[in-house]
């Protein structure tokens, strides 16, 4: 199958490289941005933005095969002509399918490169799933930082206006001013969480099965057992 690439990089913590910016997430000491973020993209709960998008579940669950830059649907669940389910998968099985073909993988050594690719029967599958995940991870986390920055912002300015002494109104004031500067920063970053390096690419060979491999293991087997064979007639000509 096809393999479309991506690689990343976190801060503190395809074939494309995407760097984390700089965003801290995740609250446990000593994990970084980079491993909550490769994390994240393997859970269920992420994975619903993709199930509950029709296009790319369609491409997800529906190709099987890709001939002359066009991807070939499976026409027992999915009917191209008019572009209806026939059998809609289950989300565990789309989960499933997109299990077994992300591969995430975080480079400590390397300074906190995430590798990232996903295989599929299509190359051009391979390539918009992967960009898409890319995409809506860095949207779903910036929402999740300008809800929580607002909500700590309300918090503030509710409170600092029972606060009478001058110092701790500086205080809450510095505090707001730091909420302001990330719901800045969340709307204000298109790649808020992980930035391509190098742009997702779309494979043009296979990654399995190998054609020359594939051929010699079928001849090797294919030998073993035409020995064997002659191995058994000989042994019950001997016993004859």
């Amino acid at each position: 199958m096809p393999t479309a690439a991506n690689s990343a990089t976190g801060g503190a913590a395809g074939s494309s490289l995407v760097s984390l910016v700089g965003v801290s997430l995740g609250g446990k000491a000593g994990v970084s941005g980079a491993q909550v973020a490769q994390e994240v993209l393997k859970t269920r709960d992420f994975f619903k933005i993709i199930y509950n998008n029709d296009e790319y579940l369609i491409q997800l669950s529906a190709v099987n095969g890709y001939e002359n830059g066009n991807n070939i649907f499976n026409n027992e669940i999915y009917d191209s002509n008019k572009q209806l389910w026939i059998t809609k998968p289950t989300f565990e099985q789309a989960f499933s399918t997109y299990r077994r073909g992300l591969v995430v993988d975080y480079k400590w050594e390397l300074g906190g490169f995430i590798n990232a690719s996903f295989t599929h029967y299509s190359p051009a599958v391979a390539r918009n799933i992967l960009s898409f995940a890319i995409d809506a991870l860095n949207d779903t986390q910036r929402d999740k930082e300008i809800a929580k920055s607002s909500a700590n912002l309300e918090f503030l300015e509710e409170e600092i206006s029972k606060v009478v002494n001058s110092d701790l109104k500086r205080a809450a004031a510095g505090l707001m001013q730091n909420e302001l500067k990330s719901i800045m920063f969340a709307k204000t970053r298109k790649d808020f969480i992980i930035e391509p390096l190098d742009s997702v690419y779309q494979p043009t060979s296979r990654t399995s099965p190998r054609p020359l491999i594939f051929i010699a293991l079928c001849s090797f087997f294919g030998i073993a057992l035409i020995c064997l064979l002659l191995m058994v007639r000989k042994l019950q000509e001997e016993d004859n």
